[in-house]
């Protein structure tokens, strides 16, 4: 894969003017003013609000949440979502919650900003939902084993202009020199794989006829030149 490394940069692997700065999660956490780890990432989208749950908990904004977070509570909450059994989880959550409402009440560790014991009254009994905690700590994708993943069938040879139309759309890719830059760099190659596959398996046709109109060939017709 090129450039797989950085996916989200482009096919030269430097950020191309348009879209992309890339972060790595070793320098979240080591940098001073954020230190932030995966367990501290879910904590604060848990507290204040995210794709999954978007309310979070009641009072609790990102920066309240990234303070707990730097106080290691994520850390806590991923370990054991990712070791526990789901009783074992239920029951260790009730220390947990305990802990982050003592933090919030004595801001014992000084990274709060001060004492909060309206915000520690609002923690409920219930935070975090189980469902919810696993949902963020163990997501469900494409690749996550046991799952049927839909196989790609190739009925007819890929559309370069349809392609490009979709590249034009999506990508921004409508400048003509950087269409031509990006297909002759992250398409041909795939397409051509995919033609040649398909014309080397036994039974494919060399030759088709021109009254299918479904045809998986390409077909290149020239118009009749009027006469003069």
């Amino acid at each position: 894969m090129e450039n797989g490394a950085h996916p989200v940069k482009n096919a030269d692997g430097r950020d191309d003017g348009n879209h992309v700065v890339t972060y790595r999660a070793v320098d979240l956490v080591s940098h001073n003013d954020i230190r932030l780890s995966r367990g501290g990432c879910i904590l604060i989208g848990l507290l204040s609000g995210g794709d999954y749950h978007q309310a979070g908990a009641q009072g609790c904004g990102k920066l309240i949440a990234a303070a707990l977070a730097r106080c290691g509570f994520g850390d806590r909450l991923l370990e054991a979502a990712s070791s526990l059994s789901r009783e074992e989880l239920e029951k260790w959550l009730v220390t947990w919650r305990n802990d982050v409402r003592e933090e919030l009440r004595t801001n014992k560790s000084g990274l709060v900003g001060s004492k909060k014991p309206a915000l520690a009254k609002k923690i409920p009994d219930d935070f975090s939902d189980v469902d919810l905690l696993l949902s963020c700590t163990n997501p469900i994708m494409s690749k996550t084993d046991g799952k049927p993943t839909r196989e790609i069938t190739w009925e007819k040879q890929p559309d370069i202009g349809k392609i490009a139309g979709l590249c034009e759309l999506y990508f921004e890719w409508g400048v003509k020199d950087v269409i031509i830059k990006r297909f002759r760099t992250e398409s041909k190659n795939p397409v051509l794989a995919h033609i040649s596959r398909q014309s080397s398996q036994p039974g494919s046709n060399k030759h088709t006829k021109s009254s299918d109109s479904d045809s998986s060939q390409t077909r290149i017709t020239k118009s009749p030149r009027k006469s003069t």
